[in-house]
Parts: C-alpha cells; structure tokens; sequence
C-alpha cells in the first residue's frame, strides 16, 4: 500500500477534523457490536464477513521506511485504499502492563478480500489498488501474545473508478490487557495529512 496526493474526491463522508497524533486516542468512539465479537473471537469470526477470511497463519516483517514516501495516483480503471496506523501516545496504555514503546512499534497486518496486502508498523502508511465495487478490510495486531492478538478490526467501502479511500487504524486498551483496534474512514484532507506525517510502512510476507 502507499499514499496519494490526487485532487480526486474521497466519496467518503466523514465529519472528522484534521487529526492531531498528540491527541490521537482522546476522541475514541465506542466499537459497535460487531467488532465487539471480532475482538474476542479474533480471526475465527470470518464466517459473518468476507473480510475476515484472511490466513491466520500469515506474518509479515515490517518497518517504518522515513527515507521514501511513495504517493501514487490511482490508474484510470482502480482505485487508491490507504490505511495509515495512527498509534499516537495511547495515555490509557499507562493502565496496562505492557509498556508505550512496546505498543507504539505494534506490527498490523491489513487485509483486503480475504488476501492479506501488507502490515504497518508503528505510526506508519501503506496502500493498495482496488477495483471499483465493495471491498472489506480487516486488521490483525500480529503478536504471539495472545491479548494483542485478538485485537481485530473490520469495515466496508465501496470503491470507484479514480477514488482514493483514507483509513485510520488506531489501538485501544481493554481490560486485563487486551487491546483493540479501530479502523475508520477518513476525509481527503485528514487522510492527506496523515500519509503526510507518517513513515511508508515496507513489509513482506515471512517465509
């Protein structure tokens, strides 16, 4: 996945103002039921959303490349999805036993179809092509800790020909140490400051 600096309209509706990574985790909206049971149930819940039939058993290596900053433009029959994980300072995480760095530097794998596209890790962007139609994207905090790895995440769009699509990808701590994650859509001009401010996530799949 990378970023895109079109003019062209996001066709997604949102009311969020440009974000701030300082306050990233204050504005939490509550997670609907659904991804309540995703949560818990982690991957297991793809049997109630095509997005969730990603593999289980899939891991990525990735880091936070500052060094380039690719900014794609859509191709004429696709679309431009960006996710951008906005992990931000967390102040609940004080609540946790796990430490803010630790969290800070989380790897999320993001899933598009049932195909995983790539993971994030730490404040960081990537993106992929779409073809016009729906789409379902889903998040995984990769960790062989079980508590992150049940945080879990899910939404729907729908895509035209030239679009770009903005989501945020944010973590949240739970009770007893379980976190989740939350993945939003955002305005173009949200989305834009965000890939601008964040490092192009380099992942690939672990042999």
């Amino acid at each position: 996945m990378s970023a895109a600096g079109s003019e062209s309209a996001n066709p997604v509706r949102s009311t969020e103002a440009v974000p701030s990574r300082r306050n990233a985790h204050e504005s939490r909206s509550r997670p609907d039921p659904f991804r309540r049971f995703c949560l818990r149930s982690g991957p297991i819940c793809h049997d109630r959303s095509p997005g969730c039939l990603c593999p289980a058993n899939v891991n990525f290596d990735a880091k936070a490349d500052s060094t380039q900053h690719p900014i794609p433009q859509p191709e004429a029959d696709k679309a431009i999805v960006f996710v951008i994980a906005d992990l931000g300072q967390c102040p609940d995480c004080g609540r946790s036993t796990l430490s803010l760095n630790d969290v800070g530097d989380a790897v999320l794998k993001v899933g598009m179809d049932g195909v995983w596209v790539g993971a994030s890790r730490g404040d960081s962007y990537l993106f992929a092509s779409a073809a016009p139609g729906e789409h379902h994207l889903c998040l995984n905090w990769q960790s062989r800790l079980e508590g992150r790895s049940r945080a879990f995440a899910m939404t729907n769009f729908t895509a035209e020909a030239g679009g770009i699509y903005y989501f945020r990808a944010r973590l949240f701590p739970g009770h007893n140490d379980d976190f989740s994650l939350d993945l939003d859509p955002m305005t173009t001009d949200a989305g834009k400051y965000l890939v601008a401010s964040s490092a192009f996530s380099v992942s690939h799949a672990k042999k």
